[in-house]
């Protein structure tokens, strides 16, 4: 599904989007947590697929999709990351747009699979 549209479902507001070109480009999967060592946890996910939707709203969510790639972070329950943070997400390489919807987590996910976009349930073993 094409970012913008997913956008529009779930009635995300930009906080950071400075990379107008990823809303035409195609996501199929979802990742969505609040703890960010499982989001470290997954196994084979495609980052130029793949978002981040979370309600943690703090330098370490920001950093984890840096680490894993990731082209866009959409935070829950209306979180707005202080300037410092929106700082990050401007220094992410290769690049990342930063929204926030007012819709919880759980209608999000709700909506994106009733759409067509899957989790990733792959997990390293403990």
């Amino acid at each position: 599904m094409l970012a913008r549209q997913f956008l529009d479902m779930i009635q995300a507001k930009p906080l950071l989007a400075e990379h107008a070109e990823l809303l035409d480009h195609e996501y199929s999967t979802v990742l969505a947590s609040d703890l960010m060592s499982d989001v470290l946890a997954m196994q084979d996910i495609d980052p130029d697929r793949t978002i981040l939707l979370t309600g943690l709203c703090n330098t370490q969510a920001l950093r984890t999709a840096d680490m894993l790639d990731l082209q866009i972070v959409i935070l829950c329950r209306g979180k707005i990351p202080c300037p410092e943070d929106l700082a990050t997400v401007q220094n992410m390489h290769p690049h990342c747009n930063l929204y926030s919807t007012r819709m919880s987590m759980f209608d999000v996910c709700g909506i994106l699979h009733e759409h067509g976009m899957k989790g990733s349930n792959e997990y390293l073993s403990a």
